[in-house]
C-alpha cells in the first residue's frame, strides 16, 4: 500500500523533469529556426537588392533614367509603360477592362478616418490618364 503512492510520485515527478527538460531544447530550436529565417531573409534581401540594383541600370540605360526615378518615389506621369507603374506601385485591388482601354483601381489612404481610390486607365499598356476619387 505504501508503494503504490511512491511509484506514482516518482513517475509525476520523471515526467515533470522529462517536459522541463524538453521544454528549455524547443526553445534552443526556436532560437535556432528564427536564426536560419533571418539568413534566409538577409540573403533573399540581398538577392532582391542585385537584381532591382541590375534592373534599374536596364532602365536607365535603356529606355529613359526618369522613369527610375519615377518608380523609386512612387509617381506616375502619363505615357508610363504599364510595366513600371506596377513597379512604382504594385498590382492594383482590381482592373477593369472596356474597348480596349483597362482602368485600372488602387486603393489609397487620404488619412486614418478617409480612404478613396485612384483610377489609372491604360491604353496600348502605358498610362494615358488617373484621378483621385
Amino acid at each position: 500500500m505504501f508503494l503504490l503512492p511512491i511509484i506514482i510520485i516518482a513517475i509525476t515527478t520523471g515526467l515533470l523533469v522529462f517536459l522541463l527538460l524538453s521544454r528549455g531544447d524547443k526553445a534552443v530550436h526556436q532560437k535556432e529556426d528564427r536564426e536560419k529565417a533571418r539568413a534566409e531573409l538577409a540573403s533573399a534581401r540581398a538577392v532582391y537588392e542585385q537584381v532591382e540594383t541590375r534592373l534599374f541600370d536596364i532602365i536607365e540605360n535603356k529606355i529613359d533614367r526618369k522613369y527610375t526615378r519615377e518608380i523609386r518615389e512612387g509617381e506616375v506621369t502619363i505615357g508610363m509603360p504599364a510595366e513600371f507603374l506596377l513597379m512604382a506601385w504594385g498590382h492594383p485591388a482590381e482592373i477593369k477592362a472596356q474597348a480596349g482601354e483597362e482602368t485600372w483601381i488602387y486603393p489609397q489612404e487620404k488619412n486614418a478616418a478617409q480612404t478613396g481610390i485612384t483610377e489609372v486607365q491604360i491604353l496600348n499598356k502605358k498610362v494615358l490618364s488617373w484621378k483621385d476619387n
